[in-house]
C-alpha cells in the first residue's frame, strides 16, 4: 500500500520489489535523491521527525566491513577465523577497500529507513505516507 501511495513521488523512491514477488517489510527504506530533496536525506529525516515519523537517515553510519569486528578481524578470540587460517589455503587474503564498494557509500549516503510491522493499520500507512509526500513536496528543489 505505501508503495502505491507514494508512486511517483520526485526525489523519493521507494524499495523495488521484484514481478510476482510479495516483500514482508521489517524496515522501509526509502532512497532520496539529494539532487531532488534540498538538504538530502537529514533534512528529510528530520522533517518527518517533527511530523511525527522516526526514521533513520543512512540506516548505519558506514559500510558493515569498516566497523571494529571485521576492520580489525577481532572475531573467535585471537584466532582471526574466519578471515585466517588453514581454511583458506590457496585462497587470496580477505581484504576490504573503501575504493571497492562505491555503491555501499553512495547507497548509504541516501537511504532513510522507517521502522515498520505488520501491526500498521491502513490508517498508520497513510499517515506516514502524508508526512513523506508533505516533506518531499516541502523539500523540493
Amino acid at each position: 500500500m505505501m508503495d502505491q501511495l507514494i508512486a511517483g513521488l520526485s526525489g523519493v523512491e521507494a524499495p523495488r520489489v521484484t514481478p510476482d514477488s510479495k516483500h514482508v517489510y521489517w524496515k522501509y527504506c526509502l532512497r532520496i535523491d539529494p539532487e531532488r530533496i534540498e538538504g538530502g536525506v537529514d533534512r528529510f529525516a528530520k522533517e518527518l521527525k517533527a511530523r511525527g515519523i522516526f526514521s533513520a537517515p543512512r540506516y548505519i553510519q558506514k559500510p558493515a566491513f569498516m566497523c571494529q569486528v571485521l576492520r580489525d578481524r577481532v572475531t573467535f578470540g585471537k584466532s582471526r577465523f574466519p578471515f585466517e587460517g588453514p581454511h583458506r589455503a590457496g585462497l587470496p587474503p580477505v581484504e576490504y577497500r573503501l575504493e571497492e564498494y562505491p555503491g555501499a557509500v553512495e547507497a548509504l549516503s541516501r537511504v532513510c529507513v522507517l521502522p515498520w510491522n505488520e501491526f500498521y493499520s491502513d490508517d498508520d500507512v497513510r499517515f506516514i505516507a502524508d508526512a513523506v509526500i508533505e516533506v518531499a513536496e516541502l523539500l523540493r528543489k
